[in-house]
């Protein structure tokens, strides 16, 4: 993602409804946490972690480690990057330590798939809803009662 695209906040912005709304309109997931409007990155934070009843400042809810990647680096050293640091995002810069943009295994993922495989399922940490979920799908398959083309005939 390009850095024009890419919301910048300061660590001690006041986390409430105006900061909130500006960050969803922006469209992205993530934001980079600068100390001070010119200052070095010093963290980076996921939207997901704020809500209207948060409060606070953002450098209460930032993860205050920035990775880096070089924007010549090939997707082999990004995927790399990615595996040994198990960061989702990274900040891309140039030859002369600029910034210009960020790149996030989801970014990567969709531009390799055209998307995110699966559906909107998001409750890995639940045993039972894991369990159900393949559950629900059996019964969904099973209960269809679309005819079944076979080499030989047509099943009902």
């Amino acid at each position: 993602t390009p850095r024009k695209k890419i919301k910048t906040v300061l660590a001690e912005d006041t986390i409430g409804p105006i900061l909130i709304n500006e960050l969803h309109e922006t469209g992205q997931d993530y934001a980079l946490v600068r100390e001070s409007p010119k200052g070095a990155f010093v963290g980076t934070f996921h939207f997901s972690q704020l809500d209207l009843s948060r409060t606070g400042h953002i450098r209460d809810v930032m993860d205050d480690t920035v990775y880096y990647l070089h924007e010549k680096d090939v997707l082999s050293e990004a995927l790399h990057a990615f595996f040994v640091t198990n960061c989702s995002l990274f900040v891309v810069i140039n030859s002369f330590e600029e910034y210009v943009g960020i790149i996030t295994v989801e970014s990567m993922l969709r531009q390799l798939l055209g998307h995110i495989p699966g559906d909107d399922f998001d409750q890995y940490s639940d045993l039972s809803a894991v369990a159900g979920r393949h559950i629900k799908a059996k019964e969904t398959i099973e209960s269809d009662d679309t005819p079944v083309k076979t080499d030989e005939e047509v099943v009902e």
